[in-house]
Protein backbone atom coordinates (compact mmCIF):
# COMPACT_ATOMS: atom_id res chain seq x y z
CA UNK A 1 0.00 0.00 0.00
CA UNK A 2 1.21 3.59 -1.29
CA UNK A 3 2.15 6.03 1.62
CA UNK A 4 -1.19 8.42 0.15
CA UNK A 5 -3.35 5.58 0.37
CA UNK A 6 -2.46 5.32 4.18
CA UNK A 7 -3.39 8.53 5.02
CA UNK A 8 -6.65 8.45 3.50
CA UNK A 9 -9.83 8.52 5.67
CA UNK A 10 -11.12 5.17 6.33
CA UNK A 11 -15.03 5.00 5.33
CA UNK A 12 -14.67 0.97 5.26
CA UNK A 13 -12.52 -1.61 6.07
CA UNK A 14 -9.82 -0.61 3.34
CA UNK A 15 -8.42 3.25 1.99
CA UNK A 16 -8.51 4.35 -1.31
CA UNK A 17 -6.57 7.15 -2.52
CA UNK A 18 -5.43 8.61 -5.28
CA UNK A 19 -2.63 7.34 -7.19
CA UNK A 20 0.71 9.43 -6.93
CA UNK A 21 1.51 8.12 -10.62
CA UNK A 22 4.87 6.33 -11.53
CA UNK A 23 8.10 8.24 -11.06
CA UNK A 24 6.74 9.41 -7.61
CA UNK A 25 8.23 9.98 -4.05
CA UNK A 26 5.60 7.66 -2.85
CA UNK A 27 6.75 5.03 -0.81
CA UNK A 28 5.51 1.78 0.71
CA UNK A 29 6.04 1.11 4.55
CA UNK A 30 5.93 -2.00 5.73
CA UNK A 31 3.88 -2.11 8.86
CA UNK A 32 2.90 0.92 9.23
CA UNK A 33 -0.83 0.57 9.46
CA UNK A 34 -2.79 4.00 9.42
CA UNK A 35 -4.80 4.32 13.01
CA UNK A 36 -7.98 6.12 12.95
CA UNK A 37 -7.92 9.09 15.05
CA UNK A 38 -10.24 11.78 15.60
CA UNK A 39 -8.85 14.54 17.04
CA UNK A 40 -9.61 18.05 16.32
CA UNK A 41 -6.64 19.79 15.20
CA UNK A 42 -5.48 23.49 14.01
CA UNK A 43 -3.44 23.84 10.83
CA UNK A 44 -0.86 27.06 10.61
CA UNK A 45 -0.17 27.75 7.20
CA UNK A 46 3.34 29.56 6.06
CA UNK A 47 1.03 32.14 4.49
CA UNK A 48 0.05 33.13 8.19
CA UNK A 49 -3.54 31.46 7.41
CA UNK A 50 -5.24 29.36 9.82
CA UNK A 51 -7.59 26.64 9.41
CA UNK A 52 -9.46 24.02 11.77
CA UNK A 53 -10.07 20.21 10.86
CA UNK A 54 -10.48 16.55 12.05
CA UNK A 55 -7.06 14.33 12.14
CA UNK A 56 -8.74 11.26 11.10
CA UNK A 57 -6.00 8.67 10.67
CA UNK A 58 -2.42 8.67 11.40
CA UNK A 59 0.83 6.98 10.88
CA UNK A 60 4.43 7.18 11.85
CA UNK A 61 4.95 9.34 8.47
CA UNK A 62 2.13 11.35 8.60
CA UNK A 63 -2.24 12.54 8.70
CA UNK A 64 -4.80 12.87 7.14
CA UNK A 65 -6.65 15.78 8.26
CA UNK A 66 -10.52 16.45 7.09
CA UNK A 67 -10.96 20.12 6.41
CA UNK A 68 -12.79 22.28 4.60
CA UNK A 69 -9.91 24.83 3.88
CA UNK A 70 -8.43 24.47 0.71
CA UNK A 71 -4.64 25.42 0.60
CA UNK A 72 -3.67 27.57 -2.48
CA UNK A 73 -0.68 25.25 -2.96
CA UNK A 74 1.15 22.23 -1.32
CA UNK A 75 3.59 23.78 1.24
CA UNK A 76 4.78 23.72 4.94
CA UNK A 77 1.83 23.45 7.71
CA UNK A 78 2.03 23.35 11.49
CA UNK A 79 -0.41 20.87 12.76
CA UNK A 80 -1.01 21.76 16.56
CA UNK A 81 -3.35 19.10 18.27
CA UNK A 82 -3.99 18.39 21.85
CA UNK A 83 -3.98 14.35 22.33
CA UNK A 84 -7.34 13.22 24.85
CA UNK A 85 -5.79 10.03 25.45
CA UNK A 86 -3.00 11.53 27.73
CA UNK A 87 -0.43 10.79 24.66
CA UNK A 88 2.01 13.56 24.69
CA UNK A 89 1.95 14.63 28.28
CA UNK A 90 -1.46 15.13 28.75
CA UNK A 91 -3.53 18.47 27.65
CA UNK A 92 -0.99 20.41 25.96
CA UNK A 93 -0.67 21.68 22.28
CA UNK A 94 1.63 19.52 20.20
CA UNK A 95 3.49 20.95 17.45
CA UNK A 96 3.79 18.99 13.94
CA UNK A 97 5.56 20.43 11.53
CA UNK A 98 4.52 18.68 8.42
CA UNK A 99 4.56 18.79 4.46
CA UNK A 100 0.83 18.68 2.67
CA UNK A 101 0.91 15.69 0.19
CA UNK A 102 -1.96 15.77 -1.77
CA UNK A 103 -5.23 17.50 -1.26
CA UNK A 104 -8.68 15.86 -2.17
CA UNK A 105 -12.67 16.88 -1.59
CA UNK A 106 -12.28 15.48 2.15
CA UNK A 107 -9.31 17.37 3.07
CA UNK A 108 -5.47 16.87 3.03
CA UNK A 109 -2.74 14.24 3.50
CA UNK A 110 0.19 15.52 5.27
CA UNK A 111 4.19 14.32 5.90
CA UNK A 112 5.33 14.74 9.05
CA UNK A 113 8.91 16.73 8.85
CA UNK A 114 11.14 17.00 11.34
CA UNK A 115 9.37 15.86 14.58
CA UNK A 116 11.07 16.86 18.16
CA UNK A 117 11.42 14.07 20.49
CA UNK A 118 8.16 15.06 21.82
CA UNK A 119 6.32 15.24 19.00
CA UNK A 120 8.04 11.99 18.12
CA UNK A 121 6.80 10.58 21.07
CA UNK A 122 3.13 11.59 20.23
CA UNK A 123 3.13 9.88 17.39
CA UNK A 124 4.61 6.93 18.65
CA UNK A 125 1.75 6.53 21.19
CA UNK A 126 -0.98 7.56 19.22
CA UNK A 127 0.00 4.80 16.69
CA UNK A 128 1.32 1.72 18.70
CA UNK A 129 0.73 2.05 22.19
CA UNK A 130 -2.82 4.82 22.68
CA UNK A 131 -5.00 3.78 25.63
CA UNK A 132 -7.83 5.11 23.11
Amino acid sequence: MTYAAQLQPRPAARLDAPAFGAGTAAATYAGDAPHAIGIPVGLHFGDGACASGVATSITGHGMFVATAMEPTRAGCVDVRLIPRCGCGGGAHSIRLPSLIMYRNEAGIGLLFRHLDPRARDTVRCLTEDCPD
